[in-house]
């Protein structure tokens, strides 16, 4: 009847067995020390540790699952780090774009500083030239204006000794 439970057998101690009554069990005495660690442990049930051969299935269990659940973790990992590759390398790609169109951009910018460069420079002969001709028809100007008084004074004389 009671082939099935292993516990061993200094633990138990078999008071009694009283086949007329509901109680199959054996019994421990409450005067045994393993009785005093297991008051509220049900005797009808084999021992409550695993066998052997159970806990070794159950540790291979809880490997597997935690290998498993490595596994997935990797698996994600791999899966975000390839996503984020993909969009390192568009980064990438838009920097090189971007550099290449700012290596133009200064290009046409140091174009346009020789060009302003040059036209400053033109400017600025236009400008001497400029104030050589206005001091060259200034000069001119003055010496029209002194010969116009010159021919009104000389004209003026003639006609003054002709009346």
């Amino acid at each position: 009847c009671f082939h099935n439970i292993h516990l061993p057998a200094s633990v138990i101690q078999w008071e009694e067995f009283r086949p007329n009554t509901h109680r199959t069990t054996p019994t421990m005495s409450r005067n045994d020390p393993a009785y005093m660690g297991r008051r509220s442990a049900s005797l009808s049930t084999p021992s409550r540790r695993p066998s052997h051969r159970a806990t070794t299935t159950s540790d291979a269990a809880k490997r597997e699952k935690e290998v498993e659940s490595w596994r997935s973790s990797v698996k994600a990992s791999r899966v975000r780090a390839e996503r984020a590759d993909a969009r390192l390398e568009a980064s990438l790609k838009e920097a090189k774009k971007l550099q290449e169109e700012l290596r133009l951009e200064e290009e046409d910018l140091s174009r346009v500083r020789k060009q302003a460069d040059e036209a400053a420079k033109e400017r600025a002969q236009c400008e001497a030239q400029r104030k050589a001709s206005a001091s060259a028809i200034h000069r001119l100007e003055t010496k029209l204006v002194n010969l116009h008084r010159l021919a009104k004074r000389t004209s003026g004389a003639k006609t003054a000794a002709h009346f």
